[in-house]
């Protein structure tokens, strides 16, 4: 089940050409949305279909937003 393999998703969407707005634009940055002390990778994603990502032109983490509470 995808819901016990996280990893086995993400490879669907990337395999079906979908992309990771975050990574496309930050190929460098982690972008963890999560406070660890030892972080091991990114939990939250947005992605774009294959026709959008070409337009894609920023995507940023926001750490604190007015009014929205946290995870």
């Amino acid at each position: 089940s995808l819901l016990y393999a996280p990893r086995a998703g993400l490879e669907l969407l990337y395999k079906a050409g979908y992309v990771d707005c975050y990574r496309r634009v930050n190929p460098r940055t982690p972008g963890y949305t999560y406070p660890a002390s030892s972080p091991a990778g990114r939990i939250d994603f947005i992605f774009a279909s294959p026709e959008l990502a070409p337009r894609l032109e920023k995507s940023h983490v926001v750490v604190k937003a007015a009014g929205v509470p946290g995870h």
